[in-house]
């Protein structure tokens, strides 16, 4: 049988049993390579989340170059230090970053030149700087961030890398005009991405240790659009359990104007449970079209 079996061999791949052997030798040490080349990649990873991480909390101020969702971009190692967890190897550059880059796919498909994109709760920008490529000069990003610490930081991002269609906005959004106390979490807490969390709501986070508290302006989607009057084609919406109440200050641009919405689910603050509970019931009442990708609603008007 085995002689059979070689003579096949050599008749199908022209192989005696040495070079047979040698070609194994060559796959097993191809394998070998191709390991060892991802031990690397993953040491070099953790190795560059670390430096981050510890450098940015001594230095926060000190900027490098990086990419963040696909834009090439000097940042302070203070927000990097909020994403570590986002960290990526890639080819491209040592330094690269996707963070919500499911929510900046679709919002791009979405947008195009010359349209206005409001990102409500925009923190660091992650969204916005990417979004604001995709609406060009021509069209206009507003960023709402009342956080203070945060919201510095995000306008220094925007001038130091003169992204001039980005206008911040100081100010939170909910259902009613008017001014709340706002909870602002430090990124020196025992989670770096703490500050993203940041919220109208009064109960404080007992994992969270360092915060501040102080009093913020509130509008509504409403009240900005008609003060601006303008007409945003998509909207997005991140603050922590406030869903339901910036749709209801939102219901004139929601029907009349039927903007794309990006939604992310929390708690509700009022009914400690999801916030989809409440949302996707109204917006389909609204003539929109909603479907989950992870912790996302992404609503559409229906055609």
């Amino acid at each position: 049988m085995e002689k059979i079996l070689k003579q096949l061999r050599r008749k199908l791949f022209g192989l005696d049993e040495q070079e047979a052997a040698f070609l194994r030798a060559i796959a097993d040490t191809n394998e070998q390579i191709s390991n060892l080349q991802k031990s690397l990649d993953d040491l070099y990873h953790n190795y560059s989340r670390t430096l981050v991480e510890i450098t940015g909390k001594q230095h926060p101020d000190t900027k490098i170059s990086c990419v963040i969702n696909d834009v090439p971009l000097q940042v302070s190692l203070g927000i990097l230090r909020a994403y570590g967890h986002c960290l990526q190897m890639c080819p491209k550059s040592s330094l690269t970053y996707y963070v919500e880059d499911h929510c900046v796919t679709w919002l791009a498909k979405q947008l195009k030149a010359g349209d206005i994109f409001l990102d409500v709760g925009a923190a660091y920008g992650v969204i916005s700087l990417p979004i604001a490529s995709v609406v060009g000069n021509t069209g206009k990003v507003y960023a709402f961030e009342p956080a203070r610490q945060t919201r510095n930081s995000l306008q220094s991002l925007i001038t130091d890398n003169h992204l001039d269609n980005i206008t911040v906005v100081p100010k939170a959004i909910a259902d009613q005009v008017g001014t709340a106390e706002f909870i602002e979490y430090s990124t020196d807490n025992p989670f770096s991405w703490a500050a993203d969390t940041s919220t109208l709501a009064q109960d404080v986070n007992p994992n969270l240790e360092n915060y501040s508290t102080y009093s913020v302006e509130i509008t509504t989607i409403d009240e900005f659009v008609q003060e601006q009057n303008i007409k945003p084609q998509a909207i997005k919406i991140d603050i922590e359990g406030f869903e339901l109440y910036s749709l209801h200050g939102a219901s004139n641009t929601l029907k009349t104007l039927k903007p794309f919405l990006c939604i992310d689910i929390h708690e509700d603050v009022k009914t400690k449970q999801s916030a989809l509970l409440g949302v996707q019931p109204l917006l389909e009442s609204w003539g929109y079209q909603c479907h989950m990708d992870e912790h996302t609603l992404f609503a559409s008007p229906k055609v």
